[in-house]
């Protein structure tokens, strides 16, 4: 699925923890595996003792290699990226350390907004990171929902997967223009769920031939785009939650009223995957 995966790294123990997690995909997916440190100052510059610690220490990492750049977080991790055809990259969603935190973008925003890389965000990384155990799809259109249970099932053949929701979200301004009580709204969801499912059965088909079909259950939502919150429950890493165009807007609103979407890239719940 991915020939290159990348994971931000610095000397401290979270990065222990994402390296291992992300040494356990590259295995998984046949990937090979880079380790991109940024750094503000010269003085800063770690390199060689991650290159110590993670291509010859107790935490080598097989086959890895370790990149440095200075300059600012995102834009450095960025450049880094397209310069060796990153198909992911991972990282730990940002701490929170004062008040002002939650009024600026985070690493984690700033990266999303500009990237054109897929993104792995990881969440509780001061931790051994669990392993993923269900997976939730939330797409738009049919193909978007074809793209992403694709990826889905790929994670399906490598890790003990034993739940695989699909959710469909339904733009609840041309549902508005269709329907006029809260059961034609009721009726509409279980339309589009039904119409999901037809979207679904290659996925289904898929399932059956990796024969696994008794151990992952599987099941379809409609969800109005402005009525998300429950696809997001704070339930850790072992949660992988896969979308795309998480974020649209990134203007001062954003930063005032601060959307659910928004949020969720900032302090994500779950170990998300974007796509871009």
């Amino acid at each position: 699925m991915y020939k290159k995966i990348a994971v931000a790294v610095s000397y401290n123990d979270r990065s222990i923890h994402l390296v291992s997690e992300a040494a356990k995909l590259a295995k998984n997916f046949g990937s090979q595996l880079y380790l991109f440190h940024v750094y503000a100052t010269d003085q800063d510059n770690r390199e060689s003792l991650l290159k110590k610690r993670f291509l010859s220490g107790e935490g080598r990492v097989e086959g890895a290699q370790v990149y440095s750049a200075k300059g600012k977080v995102h834009t450095a991790l960025q450049n880094l990226c397209k310069l060796h055809s990153v198909d992911v990259l991972i990282f730990g969603a940002s701490e929170k350390k004062g008040l002002m935190d939650y009024f600026k973008d985070s690493i984690t925003l700033s990266l999303y907004k500009n990237s054109h890389t897929s993104l792995m965000i990881l969440t509780h990384t001061n931790t051994e990171i669990n392993s993923v155990d269900r997976i939730e799809v939330v797409a738009e259109s049919k193909a978007q929902v074809e793209e992403l249970t694709q990826i889905a099932l790929d994670y399906c053949a490598t890790e003990s997967i034993h739940k695989l929701k699909i959710n469909r979200i339904v733009d609840k301004g041309l549902a508005n223009s269709l329907v006029t009580s809260h059961e034609d709204m009721d009726e509409l969801l279980d339309f589009e769920k039904r119409v999901l499912k037809g979207y679904c059965q290659k996925t289904k088909a898929l399932v059956d031939q990796m024969g696994v079909h008794e151990q992952i259950e599987v099941s379809y939502a409609a969800v109005f785009e402005n009525d998300q919150s429950e696809l997001y429950p704070d339930t850790g890493n072992n949660r992988l939650l896969i979308t795309k165009n998480l974020v649209q807007n990134s203007g001062m609103l954003d930063k005032l009223f601060t959307p659910k979407s928004t949020e969720i890239i900032k302090n994500p719940p779950c170990r998300l995957l974007i796509l871009q």
